[in-house]
């Protein structure tokens, strides 16, 4: 139940980041129909993803050779293995690899490729408007423009570079959600250079 709860939650920040950068015109709109937007954004990509986790569309990356067993060892501790993510994949145009640890500690990568690219006015302005309805925290120095949030025992990452959206979450139980991010923090420092 915990990895469809993470599944969700990264699928829709991804979908919310993305569509308030690609529209011109979603930093001006109410917030409830950008919300709305961005929910049936992320619905409509969950829906259409098939096949097993790992895959990617193309020309997209694969964040499974990105984000190493490695290094996710180096955020939840332990010694996380990979877990198929079914009805994510290559046709939904997202690369995504979730690893878990035998105690229930998670790590989700997802990179999505935008065809096209992002202007950085798009996505500075996605990003100022997603601040703005909630927990989401400007981070300087990571990408084209990063944000992420943090709670008591889980934190995400989401970053825009080059065309891309990455975004690293990591939940541990026995970890603060604040040691979490700076542990994702130079995860992605160490795989933005291959975006």
């Amino acid at each position: 139940m915990r990895r469809n709860r993470v599944v969700a939650m990264v699928v829709m920040g991804v979908a919310a980041l993305a569509l308030a950068a690609c529209s011109s015109s979603a930093a001006t709109q109410a917030p409830a129909t950008a919300a709305a937007q961005a929910t049936a954004a992320a619905q409509a990509t969950a829906a259409g993803g098939g096949g097993g986790g790992g895959g990617g569309g193309g020309g997209s990356v694969d964040v499974g050779s990105l984000v190493t067993t490695d290094m996710a060892a180096s955020v939840l501790g332990g010694s996380p293995t990979a877990v198929n993510l079914p009805g994510i994949g290559a046709s939904a145009g997202v690369s995504i690899v979730s690893y878990a640890t035998t105690g229930g500690d998670s790590l989700v990568a997802l990179v999505e490729k935008i065809p096209g690219g992002i202007p950085a006015a798009y996505l500075q302005a996605a990003m100022a408007m997603a601040g703005s309805k909630g927990d989401l925290q400007t981070v300087n120095g990571l990408g084209d423009a990063a944000g992420k949030t943090v709670n008591d025992h889980d934190a995400t990452l989401a970053i825009a570079k080059n065309g891309s959206i990455f975004v690293l979450y990591a939940q541990a139980d026995a970890q603060a959600g604040t040691d979490l991010e700076s542990k994702l923090e130079s995860v992605a420092q160490a795989v933005l250079p291959k975006l």
